[in-house]
Formats: structure tokens, sequence, C-alpha cells
């Protein structure tokens, strides 16, 4: 019986293949197979599996008549998989000597669906460990859409995105189709993201079982670009459609999402305008305005405009938080209902337009105004409210109104 099948993609990797290999073959767990998908190196990695295969028949190879991409290749290794769990192992990677066995273990001590593991990173031969799990949930069998919504709540973000840090059950991922999204960078995401929401009994560790080697050319280390911003795009739109079947991960599913466009801004930031225009304008746009316009509600509810204008006094000043869709749309309904304005509030002015309908955009720290005389009118959309809520709580503001959908 396999207990355990190594899916290893592998293109160009002739410096670090035989490190690989040689770590997931001298595992103190021997049931196992390690199928190795190469797709279309054009250095020796292609004669390196071949050596390998041949010294030890728990190797298996596939070859991409093309460069298909990482995505595809792991998929392949999903689809010919015989063990009941599946770990993947990046081919300029390696683990020590026990990760399968202990890891394994575990799995099948609580029947795990998933387990999530430490990591460590080595860069010029200095490691360094990540991600400790506290006790809240080290160690504890937990629904997979609880332990996603705490990683969620964590302020810093620390969650461990990739699958190489992930022992799962062949038949889970198979009931629940979960395979990779072909074609586009993040891919990890899309796929932990599946393997989390789905799962009934995950658990986190705090032992290292893989190590991530740094060096020029690695996922890690790659310069970012447009199809970057892409790739995060389609991860987005696709939890979208998921969480519109798995209705009780919606809080987890919305944090997760935002905890994306995060990233994917920063992206933004970096590439300053050094972007393939035609890639942009007819890929990335399109999708955009996809997600925004049929995923996304960009709609206001009167009701609870309704209500924050009967609160409107004398002396009241009303701003509106926002500076995109809704707040235009806000403040049109204002000036049909002959709402005096006061100004248009953001988080940080330096990354917003500077006006928005003849209103000046400022952050929330320049407000100098009686807090309590104020009431801010929150037009955003619903997966940045929680986060915009407790920024203005935390002002000192009292008088909030939510007016998105």
């Amino acid at each position: 019986m396999i207990k355990v099948s190594v899916i290893i993609p592998v293109y160009n990797v002739e410096q670090y293949l035989r490190k690989c290999l040689d770590s997931v073959l001298n595992q103190s767990l021997k049931d196992i197979e390690i199928i190795c998908i190469d797709d279309c190196s054009t250095d020796s990695s292609r004669e390196i599996l071949q050596e390998y295969a041949s010294k030890d028949n728990r190797i298996s190879l596939s070859y991409n008549e093309k460069n298909m991409g990482q995505a595809y290749a792991r998929n392949i290794g999903i689809n010919v998989a015989c063990g009941k769990y599946i770990r993947f192992v990046d081919a300029d990677d390696f683990i020590c000597a026990d990760s399968l066995e202990y890891t394994y273990n575990i799995t099948e001590k609580y029947n795990l669906d998933f387990l999530k593991f430490r990591f460590e990173r080595e860069t010029n031969g200095v490691r360094k460990v990540f991600n400790e799990y506290d006790n809240t949930v080290n160690a504890m069998v937990i629904n997979g859409v609880k332990l996603l919504d705490y990683f969620m709540e964590q302020k810093d973000y620390s969650f461990d995105i990739s699958v190489c840090t992930c022992m799962m059950k062949r038949e889970y991922l198979k009931a629940n189709n979960i395979t990779f999204y072909n074609g586009i960078y993040f891919e990890d995401f899309l796929f932990t993201y599946k393997v989390f929401i789905y799962a009934q009994k995950g658990m986190c560790i705090n032992k290292v079982g893989y190590t991530y080697v740094a060096h020029v050319g690695s996922t890690t280390t790659k310069q970012k670009s447009d199809k970057h911003i892409y790739g995060l795009l389609v991860n987005i739109n696709e939890i979208i459609k998921v969480m519109s079947c798995v209705k009780e991960s919606r809080n987890a599913s919305l944090a997760f999402i935002f905890y994306i466009h995060e990233k994917m801004m920063n992206y933004v930031k970096q590439l300053e305008g050094n972007v393939n225009q035609q890639y942009w304008e007819d890929d990335i746009k399109q999708l955009y305005n996809s997600i925004v316009f049929h995923h996304l509600s960009y709609q206001l509810d009167d009701n609870r405009i309704n209500e924050g204008c009967n609160r409107i006094e004398n002396e009241s000043l009303v701003y509106i938080f926002g500076a995109g869709t809704l707040a235009r749309q806000l403040l049109e309904t204002f000036n049909e209902r002959q709402v005096i304005v006061s100004g248009v509030l953001v988080s940080d002015a330096a990354k917003n337009v500077k006006a928005l309908m003849g209103h000046r955009v400022s952050s929330i720290d320049s407000l100098q105004e009686d807090k309590d005389r104020v009431i801010i009118f929150v037009a955003v959309l619903d997966i940045y409210r929680q986060e915009v809520m407790t920024l203005l709580n935390e002002k000192g503001f009292k008088n909030i109104v939510y007016v998105g959908k």
C-alpha cells in the first residue's frame, strides 16, 4: 500500500534537483511513490530524472510536450497518484528525513482532511523558521472554515498559503474536485482556500516539515509583473464563486479576498505603470470589471441611507468615507436630496484620487471637527466594511452609517 504520493513538478532546476530527490528518497517512511513531471526542461533536468528513476522504482516520470506551467504539472500528479495522502515538493527545495513519516502518522491518527506544518527558508545557507501556531490552533482538530477564519483575523496576515506545507488526503481532494487553476501565477491561493473551505477536519502543527531554498529565479523571488496581478484577480473571481456555494464560509472568504486584494494593490504600486498596456486593457480590466459588476455588490441600501439621514440635525457635519463607485453614487443621491456634504474621507489620501465630484478627498486623520457633530456615511464594498468600521470606532467616531448592500 502506498501511503504518500509525493508530486514534484520539474522545470530547469538541474542545480537543485539532486538534493531535492535525495531528500525524498531518503525519507524514513518508505511506502511512498514519487511522481516527477518534467515541464519541457531545456537543461539536464530530464536526464537527472531518468538517472534516478533507473535506480529506484518508486519514481515515476511524466513529460509535457511543451511548457505548461506548475499548476498543469501538479494536476497531472494528482490524477495519477495512488497514495492515501498527497504532498507537494518543488524541485528546487527539499524536506527533512522524517517529514513524510510524522505528517503521515498525525494525519492518519486523526483522520484529517489536511495537515498544515511549519516551514523554513534557506538563504545563502542560512535557515530561518516561519509561522509558529499559537495554542488556539496548534495540534487541534478544527473545521477548515473556522481555521481559515482564525488566520484571517490575525492582523499580520501570517497565514502560510503554500501547498508544499500541507499533507492532504487524496480522496478528499478528489471528492471536492480540488485541482489547480491552470495558466496563472499564485495558483496556491485558490487551491489552499478550497482545501480549507471544504474540510471537516484540519490541523496545524508546530513542526518544521519543509525547506524553501531562496535563489534568483525561484517562485518566491521572481520579479512581479502585470500577469501576477491578473493571477490574483482570477483567484478573487474563483473564490467568490465558491463562496456563493458554501454559505457558511462567507466571512472567512471575504477576509481572504481582502487579503489577496491587499497583496494585489501592493504589486500595482510596485509596477508604477510598467505594464503591458494591451494585456492590461484586454485581460486585466475585463476580468476586474467582471468581478466588480457581476459578483461584488456595487449598490446602495436606501433603507440605510434613510436611517442615516434621519440622524442629521441642524448642527451635523456630514462626511462620506470612501472615494470609489459607491461614494460617487452616494454623492449623487445626496445632491438629489439636497444633503450638504462637508467632505470625502479615506484612510490614506495619498493612495486615492484628489477630488470626487468637486469634493476634496482627505485622510481621516486630518479631520479636526468636533466628533460629536460629525456623521459619517461609509460607502465602501462589504469586503472592506469591517475594517473601515473598526478604524472609525478606534478614531473615536460614534455616529457611523454603513450604506452599502
